[in-house]
């Protein structure tokens, strides 16, 4: 039976304590002896060698110290201090195991250390646990009315973005998803004339589908008086959100329409009334379909305009607007086999089967 290491993970404040009581009072030649070597010196007090360097140079310092006061020597104390001070700086930044003040660990990183897989919890409290009880209604109206605000400026912007974006696939550039071009949006909802001066903003197209816009939908102007900080967090939020919609469920998008154009081959090729039909998905592609899933590939591939370059992580979060021509494209084709009469619609497959 082999024996378990003893894993030492150094001592507390009260042992420390202990030991820089000790030295500081132990005669000089064992203070010497003891201190001559910290690998031995924390090993013989079953704390880190960190620990014992930073209690090494903290007990030569008040050694020093208190043999300056038994010397007399007050007038050289601080100057003598001050140079300990700057010598010990210098031997801890020297030794790369030492701890000193400087780079002692932060809460999050103390954790981390010594419970590397700890949880924290959040107190959840009442709102009248933390606001004063004459205060509790104004804020509560105040954040109300604000709530309130803030919904009925994001359906009426969302709304907008949205016919926007169906009106002009091909003019959604980054500065009209962007935090600030969502605020300028924001200044036609409050009826205030639009003042932005990005070049890469579509003013002109903007400007011209809010009039064709609100001739059929007077009321999507609104009032807001409340904190304009307020508006501008939450045009950040929203923004975040847009991109993130565009981009990061693009590539479900693809594989959704790649399903469903698969779906359709595999009904062609294995039609239930025909014999063909297969009790399991074969291992290999059949001949039949080659043709077909070529065609798909194209089918995609024509669906990207020519202007736009290879589609990666990094040019989907660059430019999600440049993404919408290829969305409305898919829709397109997804409303025309909507429309259209099949005694057997596309059947969904699972992953498995695909």
């Amino acid at each position: 039976m082999t024996e378990r290491a003893h894993i030492n993970v150094g001592g507390d404040k009260h042992q420390l304590d202990a030991i820089y009581t000790i030295l500081i009072n132990l005669p000089a030649q064992e203070y010497d002896q003891r201190t001559q070597d910290v690998e031995t010196m924390a090993a013989s007090y079953r704390i880190t060698p960190q620990q014992a360097f930073i209690l090494k140079l903290e007990s030569e310092k008040k050694r020093r110290f208190m043999q300056d006061n038994n010397n007399n020597n007050n007038d050289n104390n601080d100057n003598r201090m001050r140079a300990l001070e700057n010598t010990d700086r210098r031997q801890a930044t020297r030794n790369a195991g030492a701890v000193t003040r400087a780079r002692r660990l932060n809460k999050n990183q103390y954790f981390d250390e010594i419970l590397p897989h700890h949880e924290q919890y959040t107190m959840k409290r009442s709102f009248n646990a933390y606001v004063k009880k004459r205060y509790c209604n104004t804020l509560f109206q105040n954040v109300k009315k604000a709530s309130q605000q803030i919904t009925n400026f994001a359906y009426r912007l969302q709304l907008f973005l949205l016919d926007y974006t169906l009106h002009y696939p091909n003019d959604v550039p980054p500065a009209l998803l962007s935090m600030n071009g969502l605020y300028s949006l924001t200044q036609l909802i409050r009826g205030l004339p639009l003042t932005s001066t990005n070049p890469h903003f579509p003013k002109n197209q903007v400007l011209e589908h809010w009039d064709r816009m609100i001739i059929t939908h007077p009321d999507l102007t609104t009032t807001y008086d409340m904190n304009t900080k307020i508006l501008s967090d939450y045009c950040q939020r929203q923004s975040t959100c847009n991109n993130l919609h565009l981009s990061g469920n693009f590539p479900k998008r693809i594989k959704s329409f790649c399903r469903f154009r698969f779906n359709q081959l595999l009904d062609e090729v294995c039609s239930p009334h025909s014999n063909n039909w297969p009790t399991f998905l074969p291992e290999t592609i059949p001949v039949g379909l080659h043709l077909g899933i070529t065609q798909v590939w194209t089918e995609l591939t024509a669906l990207k305009p020519a202007s736009m370059g290879e589609l990666n992580s990094r040019a989907l979060s660059a430019d999600p607007g440049s993404l919408v021509p290829i969305c409305i494209a898919i829709m397109n084709i997804y409303d025309q086999y909507g429309a259209e009469e099949h005694e057997e619609p596309v059947r969904t497959y699972g992953a498995a089967r695909l």
